[in-house]
């Protein structure tokens, strides 16, 4: 039986390279009480191997699980269901006296007071992640029965098995995330060294306080989170200092022809280095997450990011002659090979047979959506820069302030053994954390220096001209003196706020659990009632709940979003589980926590940002939450919109033209223009329905979807309304509808002319054209577009319009 590259299966509980490294100094490594263990267990599992596979879950309780635990958990009490609730199959004592204590509490809440750790136990075959059979003969998923129970009851852990794989579930953590040991695995191949992976993780004593007040698991939780907070902060700088690199190094390739002056070119390379770098991120955390997998030798030998950074990061460390020059170009020729694999998948490509790479698709990787990340080139030197700057930093190495052990790692390559930089552990980092990270990089504007600017000691650390930053000191600094990234000579670029700072990025970081508590508080209360509204009428319990639509209206990165993914994805689990029991839908294998977070994504998630880059960057989150080996990147461009949530008409606006009196209707009564008719509304919403109605689960089904999504926004209803709702909302900015004149006598005035458009939105192009080339018409989409003004009725019409009419409660 081949053994996985790694003992243990990491779904982010706790930090790889803290597992891999930094746990060999605990004492529990210095030990040897696992080798006993490993011979009893080993003679378990030899005795009941040829019976396992045939056994009932009670039949593999009695004769694999009981003697298992009287190993390793020993002070246990069964539970399990009653008529009238589910409770988990076990509860894990600290010792016999809590254990006979809960006894008097049995079929109650309580009895699991002073258990540390709860347990559910499952057949040989069953699979730990998608809905089965259990003992009472209902449908059940394990991975969210486990979660659930964490939910409903007092101890902190949980541990899922089917006696084979054996899991354990934190809490507070969503309920995809845990870390599992394949024990059999371990045991065929004798490994009593990775046998510590499950023994010191599953046995009681891992609960439990030891002499000196410390919990195994706890302190490898805690390590795991100090280790991803000091990569963190390391990140904060390090991105800052690959988006200068990249912007550099695409200037000064001549054959670009960009010129560092002119402000709209740097806004195009601003954006164009902030996708690049929005690239390497996904690659990171995918293949840090082992979502693009590189046990396919193809795949990591010839295409991975993982060969490339490793490339760079030898090269760099060695002899210069071995470095990286400007003026060549082999690494951006590697990246776009993996950029055009990632697209359009090893089949499109024809090497189906050779590498097994889905075509993820979603845009980022798009030639034709950012043709001139297409056509630029940049050089080896700068790319190597950036590409090493993401991938390692101090505090993964040896020098980090808390930084690894300096041993080596499953993976290979530079782990900080030698005190320098390490490889960082993206599967540690949550994605809402780098997310904010890079957020912190949309304050930055790229900028020319007019003088030699240095950056200012102090807490604003403001771009200021040497002579000021040495101006009282006792020792003067000289230009070189000053690091390379706090320095910019004249005509160099530089990053810079509005107010001319080069501060600290990633301010925008909101803790977990503030969030998580605001989406409970506030889409928690909404679930509730579309639910009871569902039983009332017999309705699915999952359609209800992917009928709540969350919005976030200043979404930046997507953190709140992705905090309502998790929590949606948790209710359609439960969801599923009662509309499985009451017939409503057919188990098939389908209902998985991705499932959960890619239906949460698709119908219920909804965001706006003022800045074009924080919607791509958002875009990127929900697609690592929601990411599958085997389905393209989920299409967001109909959800995620840009645009200033604040500056925008209502259709019900547009009745009047601003300054006119506005006509009387009852206080319950929304009345709309006369171009907005029942049949306009459903050409809108159809258009929208059309769209959601196609899945996502093809690269076909999202090229169909962005045909779909296209189709909408040229509807004539969508681009004259949004128009005349320009029109509108431009006369608050100074743009006024003209009265129409003749021979300097006003024949039409400028309210008349306005509601002329009405007419127009009816009419033929022709008819349209000629109130749409007058200039104040003109000047009206000119100010939207630079203002990005936004209009959410038309943007979201499936949210607001029910039947032809406005909804009371959208």
């Amino acid at each position: 039986m081949e053994i996985a590259l790694r003992p243990f299966k990491n779904r982010n509980l706790f930090s790889n390279h803290y597992l891999e490294n930094q746990i060999k100094s605990a004492p529990e490594w210095g030990r040897s009480d696992h080798e006993a263990a490993f011979i009893e267990i080993k003679k378990i599992y030899e005795r009941e191997a040829p019976f396992v596979g045939n056994l009932s879950e009670s039949q593999l309780e009695d004769r694999l699980f009981r003697s298992l635990f009287a190993v390793i958990l020993p002070n246990y009490e069964v539970q399990g269901a009653t008529k009238s609730r589910e409770y988990p199959d076990y509860a894990f004592f600290p010792d016999r006296e809590a254990r006979d204590r809960a006894q008097a509490k049995k079929d109650t809440d309580s009895f699991f007071k002073e258990a540390y750790a709860i347990g559910e136990v499952k057949r040989w075959d069953a699979e730990l992640d998608r809905f089965g059979k259990d003992r009472q003969d209902k449908r059940r998923n394990p991975s969210f029965q486990i979660w659930l129970y964490l939910h409903e009851t007092e101890p902190a852990w949980g541990i899922l098995s089917n006696g084979a794989k054996w899991r354990l579930y934190r809490q507070e953590r969503p309920l995809d995330v845990y870390y599992e040991v394949d024990l059999p695995a371990i045991l065929a191949e004798g490994d009593c060294e990775a046998f510590r992976y499950f023994y010191y993780f599953f046995r009681e004593e891992a609960f439990l306080p030891n002499e000196k007040g410390e919990v195994f698991l706890e302190e490898v939780l805690r390590g795991s989170a100090n280790y991803a907070r000091e990569i963190g902060e390391n990140l904060k700088e390090n991105v800052y200092r690959a988006m200068k690199k990249v912007a550099e190094g695409f200037i000064a390739w001549r054959e670009n022809g960009l010129d560092p002056a002119d402000p709209e070119t740097r806004a195009r390379v601003q954006r164009n280095t902030m996708i690049l770098l929005y690239r390497f991120l996904f690659l990171l955390y995918a293949e840090g997450k082992e979502l693009l997998d590189l046990r396919d030798e193809v795949y990591a030998s010839s295409y991975s990011f993982d060969r490339i950074k490793k490339e760079v990061a030898t090269r760099l460390d060695g002899p210069a002659a071995q470095g990286f020059l400007p003026i060549k170009r082999s690494l951006l020729s590697d990246l776009s090979d993996l950029f055009r694999l990632i697209d359009q998948g090893s089949r499109s490509l024809g090497i189906d047979g050779v590498i097994s790479v889905p075509a993820y698709n979603g845009g980022l990787f798009d030639p034709e959506k950012h043709p001139d990340l297409a056509k630029w080139t940049i050089g080896d030197s700068y790319l190597a820069e950036a590409i090493d700057l993401l991938s390692r930093s101090e505090a993964a190495g040896g020098a980090g302030k808390k930084g690894g052990s300096g041993k080596g790692t499953a993976r290979g390559g530079d782990d900080g053994a030698n005190g320098g930089k390490g490889f960082v552990d993206y599967s540690t980092l949550e994605i809402r954390h780098l997310g904010s990270i890079y957020e912190g990089l949309l304050e930055y504007n790229l900028a020319v220096a007019d003088e030699d600017l240095v950056v200012s000691g102090g807490k604003d650390r403001k771009w200021v001209p040497l002579a000021e930053f040495n101006r009282g000191k006792k020792k003067e600094k000289s230009f070189e003196e000053i690091g390379e990234f706090e320095r910019a000579k004249a005509g160099d670029l530089y990053l810079t706020t509005d107010r001319g700072e080069r501060k600290a990025t990633g301010s925008y970081y909101t803790p977990d659990y503030i969030v998580d508590y605001i989406v409970e508080k506030t889409v928690g209360p909404v679930v509730e009632e579309r639910w009871k509204e569902a039983l009332l009428k017999n309705e699915s319990l999952i359609e209800a709940t992917l009928s709540v639509k969350v919005l976030d209206p200043a979404m930046g990165s997507g953190h709140f979003l992705v905090g309502a993914v998790e929590f949606l994805a948790g209710k359609l689990m439960e969801a599923a589980e009662r509309d499985i029991d009451w017939g409503w839908v057919e188990d098939k294998g389908q209902f998985t926590s991705e499932w959960a977070k890619r239906e949460a994504v698709s119908h219920s998630i909804y965001g706006v940002d003022l800045n074009e880059l924080a919607v791509e960057l958002a875009k990127v989150s929900l697609w690592l939450v929601t990411i599958a080996k085997d389905k393209p990147l989920s299409f967001l461009d109909h959800r995620l919109k840009q645009g200033n949530s604040l500056v925008g008409a209502r259709l019900s606006d547009l009745i009047s033209y601003p300054g006119e009196k506005a006509r009387t209707v009852a206080p319950d009564q929304v009345t709309l223009p006369s171009f907005v008719s029942p049949r306009f509304l459903q050409h809108l919403i159809g258009k929208i329905r059309e769209l959601e109605e196609i899945g996502d689960d093809s690269l076909t089904e999202i090229k169909r979807k962005e045909e779909v999504f296209e189709e909408f926004r040229n509807l004539p209803e969508y681009t004259r309304a949004r128009a005349i709702a320009n029109v509108h909302t431009a006369v608050y900015f100074g743009n006024e509808v003209k009265p129409t004149t003749y021979e300097g006598k006003v024949v039409k005035e400028a309210d008349a002319v306005y509601h002329d458009l009405f007419w127009a939105v009816a009419g033929d192009e022709a008819e349209w054209r000629r109130p749409a080339l007058s200039a104040w018409f003109r000047e009206a989409q000119r100010i939207a577009e630079d203002r990005s003004f936004f209009h959410w009725q038309l943007e979201f019409p499936e949210v607001f319009f029910a039947g032809g009419a406005v909804k009371e409660s959208p």
